[in-house]
């Protein structure tokens, strides 16, 4: 079997397209008010496959230049796959569970685009590239590469349910056989708190590079 070789070149890093620093992405989303519903439904939860939440997130901010609101996500989400959400056959009662749903994942969007900016903005000696596909399709929120040495890290809160989804999300994936792979739990005990959103900030990343070393 052909071995998985991590190649930086074929993975383009989407933080050198954003045009915001960690400082001004705090800034925008200080007075961001959030706002949760109730709602679940099986289908929306577990029973189908929707679109990915996370490429809407970064086209808005890419095409916008700054960070949506929880309702600026949502409708851009909608809007960025029409074809899926207004197809004849798509049920429209599930809407309410889908923009719930958004709503749910919304806060861990700005809370990793804030933290990868960061990272990239005050670490000395790494390239630090956020991709797409490295998210989505092997699992990776944030890699880092010094020379030949690449670090995958992966980032999730300190809860049952997190490291769950962690351990699923390792079996979905074959690892690159280059790369070292650093799971990540952060306690939002001490989180920076900005507004409505607990952040990652400097003392997770101190933490960071504490386990590079």
């Amino acid at each position: 079997m052909e071995k998985k070789i991590y190649n930086q070149d074929l993975y383009p890093n989407l933080l050198d397209k954003i045009n915001l620093t960690s400082l001004e992405i705090v800034e925008q989303t200080k007075s961001f008010k959030l706002v949760f519903s109730r709602i679940k439904d099986k289908r929306v939860e577990w029973g189908m496959q929707l679109p990915m939440f996370v490429p809407a997130f970064y086209d808005f901010i890419i095409q916008n230049g700054k960070v949506p609101s929880q309702v600026d996500f949502y409708n851009h989400y909608i809007m960025s796959n029409s074809d899926f959400f207004h197809s004849g056959t798509f049920d429209k009662s599930l809407f309410p569970a889908i923009m719930a749903r958004a709503y749910r994942t919304y806060p861990s969007l700005v809370r990793d685009v804030c933290f990868n900016k960061y990272v990239q903005e005050h670490i000395s000696g790494y390239s630090v590239v956020y991709n797409i596909d490295l998210d989505v399709s092997e699992g990776i929120d944030l890699m880092l590469s010094q020379g030949d040495n690449h670090f995958a890290i992966n980032l999730f809160t300190q809860t049952n349910r997190a490291y769950a989804g962690r351990a699923k999300k390792a079996y979905r994936h074959t690892p690159f056989e280059n790369v070292k792979y650093i799971d990540f739990p952060v306690n939002f005990n001490g989180s920076y708190q900005n507004g409505d959103f607990f952040l990652y900030w400097d003392a997770e990343y101190q933490q960071l590079i504490s386990k590079l070393s």
